[in-house]
């Protein structure tokens, strides 16, 4: 009894402490002798003396068990008047022929502390949590009301322009239009297709956050190459080398990763456009810390690195529309892909000098 660590008291039929080791004394504050030859309830709050009484005789006098052979939670009273909660064990034993109650006895103020934390916390956080869906839940209704605008709202008024337009040109006629005017007619027509596609190119960044992954294994090989032979059937006379390195199967949704390469490779046979031949190539690469990367690699017009913070923001430019065309979104689009497969995306190029772009796929799983 004196070399545990966990108080030990036993007492007699009649509640009165027979014996005490010194971790017991310990916890209540008092030393043995102010304990033994005392009833029990000296060790618990007023309130509780009547139900132990009525335990132990009900116990003694027909074998029905409040307490015994269970371990279980009380609040147990020291000597200066200060409660905390206790975790008891009680068991019988003959002692000379007469009936005896041992206690083991734990003070667990520390682990209820914690206890009690661990379930604030998770209460705190769970509060969060449906704060914070109901934040997503408000922003996810506004970005399809935003859809919904930019679907509807702002392509009636390009077609209305681009109907009037097609009106006005036929009714001038060929002849009494000037060049000026035709010009100016066709300047407008221009920017209203460029305007649908930055539409376009919009609604599908913003669905991107809202569509579901579809996992499955995808041969980025095929899929690159078959992206490349279609924009070699629109451009044959373009001479063109490229390398695709062929086996390089992953698992992911194949739409968006079709998205992805579709960007990465259409950027690199658009820059690579005034280069003769035009080299595109697609591997994969092993880095030194094990980390698995994919590459688009061109010999296109390349850009500057210290402007490669720009290059994934929606809109974000390093060449001008003169120079070569598109939506400015692409890159956008590749990032928020990538990301969702739990993988990175980043560039190196420097100008005039080709550029690569590397992404990863991450350890995301389905």
């Amino acid at each position: 009894m004196n070399s545990i660590g966990d108080g030990v008291i036993t007492i007699n039929s009649q509640g009165i402490v027979r014996s005490t080791n010194p971790a017991a004394a310990k916890i209540f504050g008092y030393t043995p002798d102010k304990i033994i030859g005392h009833n029990i309830n000296m060790l618990m709050p007023e309130p509780d003396h009547s139900a132990h009484d009525g335990h132990l005789k009900r116990y003694l006098g027909t074998g029905q068990a409040h307490m015994l052979g269970t371990g279980r939670e009380v609040t147990a009273q020291r000597s200066d008047g200060g409660r905390f909660p206790m975790e008891l064990h009680v068991s019988e034993f003959d002692l000379e022929g007469s009936r005896h109650f041992l206690g083991s006895m734990r003070d667990i103020t520390e682990r209820k502390q914690a206890r009690d934390e661990v379930m604030r916390l998770n209460a705190s956080l769970e509060e969060r949590v449906q704060k914070r869906t109901a934040q997503l839940q408000a922003a996810n209704e506004e970005l399809q009301a935003f859809s919904y605008s930019v679907s509807h709202d702002l392509r009636t008024p390009l077609s209305s322009i681009a109907g009037f337009s097609g009106l006005l040109s036929r009714e001038m006629g060929s002849d009494e239009a000037g060049e000026r005017t035709k010009h100016y007619l066709a300047r407008i027509g221009a920017g209203v297709v460029q305007m649908s596609e930055l539409i376009d190119a919009l609604l599908k960044l913003a669905q991107l956050s809202r569509t579901s992954l579809r996992w499955d294994s995808v041969d980025l090989s095929t899929m690159a190459q078959t992206v490349l032979n279609g924009y070699q059937e629109r451009e044959p006379g373009r001479v063109t080398r490229l390398d695709i390195q062929p086996g390089l199967v992953v698992q992911g949704d194949p739409q968006l990763l079709r998205q992805v390469l579709e960007n990465l490779l259409g950027n690199a046979w658009k820059f690579c456009r005034q280069q003769t031949p035009t080299r595109i190539a697609f591997r994969r690469e092993s880095r030194p810390d094990g980390e698995t990367v994919y590459a688009v690699q061109d010999n296109g017009a390349g850009f500057d690195m210290a402007y490669s913070d720009k290059l994934f923001g929606a809109f974000q430019r390093l060449h001008t529309v003169a120079e070569f065309t598109g939506s400015g979104i692409g890159l956008a689009t590749v990032q928020r892909i990538i990301a969702r497969h739990g993988g990175r995306v980043w560039g190196e190029s420097s100008p005039g000098q080709g550029a690569t772009f590397y992404f990863t796929l991450g350890t995301v799983t389905p």
